[in-house]
């Protein structure tokens, strides 16, 4: 379902700390993910997130522009996860998103991000609609994360929460070097509520600061004899580091 922003929703994009926002799930999560200091942003549209990517698209030239983030509206969701390479050579801060249905079309590049580990924070955030309110057929992320090792955060439906747990998506996902996906159900991504936020960040590299020379690391490859270590330690290094990380920061309620 395509929606549009007006020039005042967009304008709380960039509202500091001691202000609030007031508006959907969507412009929520991106704010979220200005103040966690993005750098790329793509997806694929499908309800229940289609207006995520609405979002973007009206906030790019008067907010997203000036932080250096670079926006793409992918061909399809293999397109978009992409993407997401972008964090596993440099620290880069980024961000898809499309509905529960994409998890399947984006499996091949989203496996291979997910055994190499991240550098820079990398968030999946995925339409989730069990209850198909606005989709066609009833699929769970959780399944298809956990064979690719992937942590899930499901926010409950409060859109306080959602943007604090969009931050820490990232934060979880630098602590463990692992993909994160963020879930968007529809109670969350189409309603609106007034929430307080804080400052964005702008991401160490983006368009503006552009990295000077890539970073060549080819026991990053994830060709064999690194395939095997790979695979190691996401499950003896990785995840653990990820629980551990929600423990100390009481992700979990």
């Amino acid at each position: 379902m395509s929606h549009a922003f007006t020039h005042s929703d967009i304008a709380q994009l960039e509202h500091g700390a001691g202000q609030t926002l007031y508006g959907d799930g969507a412009l929520v999560v991106l704010k979220g993910l200005l103040e966690a200091g993005i750098s790329y942003f793509g997806g694929y549209p499908g309800s229940p997130t289609a207006n995520l990517i609405d979002a973007a698209a009206d906030a790019y030239e008067p907010v997203l522009k000036k932080y250096g983030v670079f926006v793409e509206s992918s061909a399809n969701e293999m397109s978009a996860a992409a993407m997401c390479t972008a964090s596993v050579f440099a620290p880069v801060r980024g961000a898809v998103t499309w509905k529960v249905l994409g998890n399947g079309v984006s499996t091949d590049v989203v496996d291979h991000v997910s055994q190499i580990g991240p550098m820079g924070g990398c968030v999946l955030v995925v339409g989730e609609d069990y209850g198909v309110s606005s989709t066609t057929v009833a699929q769970r992320t959780l399944p298809w994360a956990m064979k690719s090792g992937i942590p899930v955060v499901d926010p409950r439906a409060d859109q306080q929460l959602l943007l604090r747990l969009t931050r820490e998506s990232f934060e979880l996902s630098e602590a463990s070097s692992c993909v994160v996906a963020l879930l968007l159900r529809p109670q969350l991504s189409h309603a609106n509520a007034r929430v307080d936020v804080t400052d964005n960040r702008m991401g160490q590299y983006n368009v503006i600061n552009k990295l000077k020379e890539g970073i060549k690391d080819p026991s990053r490859y994830p060709l064999p004899p690194n395939t095997q270590r790979q695979e190691i330690e996401r499950y003896r290094d990785r995840l653990p580091k990820a629980r551990e990380y929600i423990l100390e920061h009481g992700l979990n309620e």
